[in-house]
């Protein structure tokens, strides 16, 4: 089910690993003050990486060609993660999707949505209720029907 998948730890680092064919790539749950970097994450079914209740957490410098996957990254209901410096390809719906993440950073990545579905309907980056405070700079997002929603 999970490539990599840890629950209420601290500190951990995640780095140059790479998953593939598992329902979540790299799952956090309630993790804080851990890294994320230098892997690859590729054609899991639902998310590449996925961070879920967790805070102050660092996604940066992996590479996700979601294949047959969903969702680059994802980051829900935590608070002050930064996802940097990233570059996601082709996926079906969005490239990276932050809900519920007040001051967070999502800063310098490359999200390209060519041929993740037909007329290249998914998101490039997505940013939705309750992240508050958050800042949203200095990304590129190619081929997607919304760029930055």
């Amino acid at each position: 089910m999970f490539g990599i998948f840890a629950s209420t730890k601290t500190n951990l680092v995640i780095k140059n690993v790479e998953t593939t064919n598992w329902y979540h790539g790299i799952y956090l749950q309630s993790v804080v003050n851990s890294v994320i970097l230098d892997s690859t994450s590729t054609d899991n079914k639902s998310v590449q990486i996925r961070l879920y209740g967790s805070n102050y957490n660092t996604v940066s410098n992996n590479v996700i060609p979601c294949g047959s996957g969903i969702n680059g990254i994802t980051s829900y209901f935590g608070e002050g993660n930064y996802i940097l410096g990233n570059t996601i390809t082709g996926c079906s719906n969005r490239g990276i999707d932050v809900i519920a993440e007040p001051n967070s950073i999502v800063s310098n990545n490359v999200v390209d949505q060519e041929g993740n579905t037909p007329n290249n309907s998914g998101a490039g980056i997505s940013v939705n209720q309750g992240s508050d405070y958050s800042t949203i700079t200095g990304n590129t997002v190619t081929n997607a029907f919304w760029g930055i929603e």
